[in-house]
């Protein structure tokens, strides 16, 4: 049986405009460092994007999978958000 968990919340590293946190479980978060200033994640991190392009404030606690976090060096190149769909206004 398995104690309750509640995930810490310390700013690890602020990079940019985003704040990264990790919990010592190896959870991971990524939240806005700053209100008026969306950046891309860093690769191996939650996306602050969700499905359908729209930024979001945090990205919620995501579990460290069973094989690990993928390390940087071993990611594709960070891709832009996808822009606006055709016929939304701007």
């Amino acid at each position: 049986m398995r104690w309750p968990h509640f995930h810490r919340d310390p700013d690890w590293q602020v990079d940019g405009a985003n704040r990264y946190r990790q919990c010592r479980c190896g959870a991971r978060r990524v939240t806005r460092a700053y209100a008026t200033i969306v950046g891309p994640s860093r690769r191996g991190w939650p996306s602050l994007v969700d499905r359908h392009g729209v930024p979001r404030n945090s990205s919620g606690w995501v579990p460290e999978p069973a094989t690990g976090w993928v390390r940087e060096e071993d990611m594709e190149p960070l891709r832009p958000p996808p822009g606006p769909a055709a016929g939304s206004f701007r």
